[in-house]
């Protein structure tokens, strides 16, 4: 189930779509695509930095058990068609907060941050978007 999961977030991230369109969304909490989970986030440092490597920590609430769940972080440009170049590695932290170090956007623009929920019989997504950052003088 997991690297179904997976492969479906990897597909999901290169849709060559361009939706950052004005009027567009840059909150930092929503419900999953099937409201299982109320997903928010934090950046660390915030704002994102443009090259350099930043964290992001995720925070689920809702109904359904929060803890010892298979959460993905990832990212991607849907505009230019590519993801990240780094790979995060995500860690439990407790109490339904998760966190994922190791991202980097290696351009500046619209990115479109991307969090999948497994629990072994639920799979939600939720989908962020984050303009970013100055490039580094």
């Amino acid at each position: 189930m997991r690297s179904v999961a997976l492969c479906f977030l990897l597909v999901g991230c290169t849709s060559g779509t361009d939706d950052t369109a004005e009027g567009t969304d840059y909150g930092r909490s929503k419900a999953t695509d099937l409201g299982g989970w109320t997903v928010s986030f934090t950046t660390d440092p915030d704002p994102v930095p443009a090259i350099d490597l930043f964290a992001v920590e995720v925070t689920l609430t809702g109904d359904a058990a929060v803890e010892g769940l298979f959460v993905d972080v990832d990212a991607s440009m849907p505009q230019h068609n590519h993801g990240m170049n780094t790979s995060p590695v995500v860690t439990e932290l407790g109490g339904g907060k998760y966190l994922a170090e190791g991202m980097a956007f290696h351009m500046t623009g619209d990115w479109e941050l991307l969090v999948a929920i497994d629990d072994g019989d639920t799979y939600e997504r939720a989908s962020f978007w984050i303009d970013c950052c100055e490039p580094p003088q």
